[in-house]
């Protein structure tokens, strides 16, 4: 989960019904956007060669990095 003063951005299992009923409600009061078909990726006590290793064939899509953890889709 990511939050910001004008954002919310969360990765959650795919579960058809659930999904569309929770972006059902959630429109009722909020724009939303989504994509499917991502893969999130957490690394921890990550260096830039595991990260390389890792990402051989995909895309970064939002990357979120602290000192010990790495995780993106």
């Amino acid at each position: 989960m990511q939050n910001s003063a004008v954002s919310f951005q969360i990765c959650i299992s795919n579960n058809k019904k659930k999904v569309r009923d929770l972006i059902d409600d959630l429109e009722q009061e909020f724009r939303v956007s989504y994509e499917t078909g991502l893969e999130l990726i957490t690394i921890r006590y990550y260096d830039q060669s595991t990260i390389d290793r890792v990402m051989i064939n995909k895309e970064l899509i939002w990357n979120r990095d602290t000192s010990r953890t790495f995780s993106w889709w």
